[in-house]
């Protein structure tokens, strides 16, 4: 399952937090505040498990899953970016 993740944090620490667990499941970095990766089922639930436990006080997450079919039809223009050998482009 691909997954677009949006957030904004008001504290630091809790960015950090943040970006060391988008790490350890292998998102990769789109802008500041936007990360992507694909995901199985198990690793979904487990991360957004992760991310509940962390009890972000000051800010959101917004967690997008992109079906196959939604993510083939994504259009983008401006920095282009490598994603397991297929580019895309971020608006």
């Amino acid at each position: 399952m691909n997954i677009l993740i949006l957030f904004e944090m008001k504290f630091k620490q809790d960015r950090k937090i943040f970006t060391g667990i988008l790490d350890y499941y292998g998102f990769k970095k789109i802008t500041e505040t936007s990360y992507s990766t694909d995901l199985s089922a198990i690793e979904f639930d487990e991360f957004k498990r992760k991310i509940k436990e962390k009890n972000i006080k000051k800010g959101f997450i917004m967690i997008i899953p992109l079906c196959k079919g939604c993510y083939n039809k994504i259009e983008t223009i401006g920095k282009e970016i490598l994603s397991e050998n297929k580019w895309y482009v971020v608006l």
